[in-house]
């Protein structure tokens, strides 16, 4: 699931692979040939998110941007 957040859209290079129960919010990035597995959550509702390429975010994990912790 992808949500825009406060106008801001995930941006997800072409060959990354992306699980269908994830859920990806707001201003995140995700770098070429990275697996963001089943169940994951990455959210941007408080700053930028950056995955680089050929990364592995394994099942059910979260991932919050904050403006102290982008």
């Amino acid at each position: 699931m992808l949500i825009k957040h406060q106008g801001k859209r995930p941006t997800i290079h072409e060959s990354a692979l992306i699980a269908p129960d994830a859920t990806i919010c707001g201003d995140v990035v995700i770098g070429a040939n990275t697996c963001i597995l089943f169940g994951a959550i990455i959210s941007a509702a408080g700053d930028k998110v950056e995955i680089g390429s050929n990364c592995v975010v394994m099942e059910n994990a979260v991932i919050r941007g904050t403006p102290k912790h982008p």
